[in-house]
């Protein structure tokens, strides 16, 4: 072999090398631009979906203090269903004078863009002389009503509602239910305050919740069915409320439904209340502190015995019966 087939076939072998090196670093500067690529749309989605799911979790604590009467979140869990989907379960009850009644789970289901699907609570309304019963849909349990006071005087002056709806007197009708604990939606003949509740409202029942009202004179009573703003009480029997605050998206007590409701009309809620201007009107109408609050009604629970006498009290305007529960001898009613 002489010396130019000898530095050709080294030309021949340095370019075999070179191109083959070529082609490892190419592939692996595709693998590198890979990774980074996978690892930023990792960090994009992670930071994304922690994003929704503070959002979600600020809306749903928002719903559970002003927009659940009577219902209390007992749990809450979160799932990852996909990389950019996330389920939020949370299980909820009714307090009917201390015993814990299952209510129907709320399912949030979140992506990128935010909420993509939502479990409503789903009440169905149908005449039943002389008024109206509400039921939900899921459990066929009754729910609780209240009704419009203005309405009556409106409706025979003018006939401006055109979904009249006649009060009830139904914790009367409970005389016939023996060893029952009962829910009772009381609509007042006024709005009173937090104390003067405390001091109307007999002993041997429990004040489960304070109800806002309406906000507006027209609003027909069959409108608001299920869509009811106010405050739980605490679930030791009490009724009582506290002043409250809000932290980290987590309200409490009076002022902390003042922010909620203030949050509320900013967010888009994917609840059965999503009408701005009833929470404006409702928000509008709030004191500056729980002293001088006003309420239109409450929900109150308890044995039948003492509830059936509830309609013989001058400061009652309304009576609608929830949901009903006997009582076991395992389990003692708090009142």
């Amino acid at each position: 072999m002489n010396d130019n087939q000898a530095f050709e076939k080294l030309i021949k072998k340095t370019k075999k090398r070179n191109t083959l090196k070529g082609i490892l670093t190419s592939a692996l500067s595709t693998i590198i631009v890979l990774l980074i690529i996978l690892v930023g749309a990792n960090l994009f989605v992670a930071n994304t979906m922690n994003k929704q799911l503070e959002l979600q979790d600020q809306k749903l604590n928002i719903e559970n203090i002003a927009f659940s009467p009577n219902i209390f979140t007992t749990g809450q869990h979160t799932t990852s269903t996909a990389w950019t989907k996330s389920t939020t379960t949370e299980t909820r009850i009714k307090n009917i004078d201390g015993y814990h009644i299952y209510y129907p789970e709320k399912t949030v289901q979140i992506g990128l863009s935010g909420t993509r699907n939502f479990s409503h609570d789903s009440i169905a309304v149908y005449n039943a002389k002389p008024s109206i019963i509400a039921k939900n849909t899921k459990t066929q349990e009754k729910e609780p009503i209240f009704f419009n006071r203005s309405a009556t005087s409106i409706y025979k002056n003018s006939k401006k509602i055109t979904l009249y709806t006649p009060p009830t007197h139904e914790a009367k009708t409970l005389s016939t239910m023996k060893n029952t604990l009962a829910e009772v939606a009381l609509t007042f003949d006024k709005p009173y305050s937090y104390s003067e509740i405390k001091k109307m409202i007999p002993d041997n029942v429990m004040i489960n919740y304070y109800w806002l009202g309406f906000g507006n004179n027209n609003t027909s009573t069959i409108e608001r069915v299920g869509n009811y703003i106010g405050l739980n009480a605490s679930d030791d029997g009490q009724g009582s409320l506290q002043e409250g605050n809000t932290k980290n998206n987590t309200y409490t007590g009076y002022k902390g439904l003042k922010q909620a409701l203030t949050d509320a009309i900013s967010l888009p809620l994917k609840s059965h209340i999503s009408d701005k201007s009833y929470i404006s009107s409702i928000k509008s109408q709030l004191s500056s502190n729980l002293s001088t609050a006003k309420f239109s009604g409450v929900i109150v629970t308890g044995k039948t015995d003492n509830l059936q006498s509830l309609d013989d009290l001058n400061f009652v305007f309304a009576s609608n019966v929830g949901l009903t529960t006997p009582i076991v001898p395992y389990e003692t009613p708090l009142k």
